[in-house]
């Protein structure tokens, strides 16, 4: 149960303007926010959102409430589950009674407000530095930005180690505060402190409205060009974005959010008007920047803006299989000869920016995965073509049926083979059977630990496995299978109970948690192929059957 101080302390600290416009767009209108309400159809906005309040009102259908009944309105949550959404994206860490596996205590709390605090005081001091450095200020006007730019994105300059030092000293601040929280480095050889960013330009980064870490570009010949903050309780680097903070309200407007490898590609963009562009942290795009966007930007429309240089191109084939394995729609977009986004601003080549970006312009990503795969073979021999052939292959078995169908021609036309090859080896083949090699990465996170966890806990497996049937299992019903079988000296079994990146889950709850979670996925996944031989009445029953099943399995998760 989640700790009642804590869920006041929550309260004290949202932002509902911050909480709505993470769901839907907001206008600023005098003194309050309108947008058009979400709770029913209207043509002009009758929905006010009040800052000064942190109420809403529609004056259309009269729905009214602060941010957790939105949240449980909108979202069709319990009140606990409300609160727990809330917390998570306003990076708040709830606590909780009876030593819950994921309290922390109030010392805990209060340390994390303190560096929240202390990067506020930080960045203002780069800032500070920068408007008083001609040198690090005309390193960003001579690439192109404009001084209205870098105050919106609080751009500042480390300074060189002396100083920065000098003004954690004459404030007070901790060293070893300041070391936890990426501002000093430790020089291994005496013990002694200095700056971990030197003679560098700083980027801020958001969660929310809060700074929660920092990137820092050298303006000098340094060996390594961007630095980011160390992972800590506040920055983690594979769950943030640059610039969203900016972009998101651009992001629903256009419904289409633009992702690019760089911080001033991010600026530039933005300096142009195209505003729904945030980038990755140094990092490839990951799961959690997927789900990231999915739960608060529904049925939003992906394109991958990045170089067209090896590391690019690896970039856009990773984030390419990721995105269309989970049925994203998803676009790649290459800027070639070395020329990135923030090169085409500064020689005023917008129209150029603009038609590249166009999503009629742009590979989807099943056409840039299978183009980039054709790509590694010499395909005017038959043994390269077949090896190409077999790849793609079993690259499109991860899909579903549909974009089998819509792409087996693009796939034909690319090996220059008649699409009937094609249809043969996919019909040999089931829907998002496993694997049989390691080429992609369709082991699922999720399926594989509930795996785990029966292999590692048998009063777990005793008292679910019987009750659960593999047709729930989209990339792992040979594993699941196998459990059931209690064959436990398979080798697959061994390699999935010997491999110490698969998490186990700890208890009855959380299992039940997940198993849920895997049966939701199935339902909605059945939803969309309802067999359409049935007829329109008959489809409607089924449709609202399996709605049904996925509301209790959501309302039974909400209540545990």
């Amino acid at each position: 149960m989640i700790n009642k101080t804590s869920i006041e302390q929550l309260k004290q600290t949202i932002n509902i303007v911050d909480i709505i416009s993470s769901y839907i767009p907001l206008k600023k209108s005098s003194s309050s926010y309108k947008a058009n309400c979400p709770f029913h159809d209207e043509k002009s906005p009758s929905f006010s959102v009040s800052l000064a309040k942190n109420i809403f009102k529609c004056f259309g259908c009269g729905e009214s409430g602060d941010a957790i009944s939105f949240v449980m309105k909108y979202d069709k949550l319990p009140y606990p589950q409300a609160i727990k959404k809330i917390a998570s994206i306003m990076n708040f860490t709830l606590e909780y009674d009876n030593n819950h596996k994921n309290n922390l205590t109030s010392t805990l709390q209060k340390k994390i407000n303190n560096n929240l605090s202390l990067n506020d005081l930080v960045n203002n001091h780069f800032i500070y530095n920068l408007n008083t450095n001609q040198q690090a200020m005309n390193y960003l006007l001579l690439r192109g930005l404009t001084k209205e730019s870098i105050q919106t994105f609080n751009l500042g300059y480390a300074p060189y180690s002396k100083q920065t030092l000098s003004f954690i000293k004459n404030n007070n601040i901790d060293y070893k505060v300041a070391f936890d929280m990426g501002i000093l480095s430790i020089n291994e050889k005496d013990n002694s402190y200095y700056s971990k960013f030197s003679n560098r330009i700083t980027f801020p980064i958001y969660s929310n409205t809060n700074i929660v870490g920092f990137g820092a570009r050298t303006i000098s010949d340094h060996k390594i060009k961007y630095l980011n903050s160390p992972q800590n309780e506040l920055f983690n680097k594979s769950k943030l974005f640059y610039g969203y903070n900016l972009a998101k309200e651009f992001i629903y407007k256009n419904n289409e959010v633009i992702i690019v490898e760089g911080y001033l590609d991010v600026i530039m963009l933005h300096q142009v008007g195209i505003k729904n562009v945030i980038a990755t942290l140094g990092t490839a795009f990951t799961k959690d920047h997927m789900n990231i966007l999915l739960s608060n930007h529904k049925n939003t429309k992906i394109i991958l803006a990045f170089d067209g240089d090896n590391a690019g191109n690896n970039a856009a084939f990773k984030s390419s299989l990721l995105l269309s394995q989970n049925n994203i729609e998803s676009y790649v977009v290459l800027f070639d000869d070395n020329i990135d986004p923030s090169d085409l601003v500064k020689e005023n080549k917008v129209d150029i920016i603009n038609n590249l970006l166009n999503i009629n312009n742009a590979k989807s990503s099943i056409q840039y995965v299978l183009r980039s795969i054709c790509n590694k073979y010499n395909i005017i021999r038959p043994y390269d073509k077949k090896r190409a052939l077999d790849e793609t292959i079993e690259y499109l078995n991860t899909l579903l049926p549909f974009y089998q169908d819509e792409y087996k021609q693009y796939l034909a036309n690319l090996l220059n083979i008649d699409v009937v090859h094609i249809n043969q080896l996919l019909k040999t083949k089931s829907f998002n059977t496993p694997s049989k090699t390691k080429s992609f990465n369709t082991k699922d996170i999720l399926e594989i630990s509930i795996i785990k966890t029966f292999i590692q806990n048998h009063e777990l497996y005793t008292a679910i496995v019987n009750y659960l049937d593999a047709k729930y299992f989209k990339f792992h019903q040979n594993e699941f299978n196998l459990i059931k079988e209690m064959q436990l000296k398979h080798p697959t079994i061994l390699e999935i109970s010997n491999d110490k990146n698969i998490f186990i889950l700890k208890d009855k709850i959380s299992l039940e948690e997940e198993i849920n979670s895997l049966k939701i996925n199935y339902y909605e996944t059945e939803i969309q192929y309802i067999d359409n031989s049935l007829s329109f009445e008959d489809k409607l029953q089924t449709v609202a059957l399996l709605r049904k099943k996925i509301e209790s399995l959501k309302n039974t998760s909400n209540n545990s």
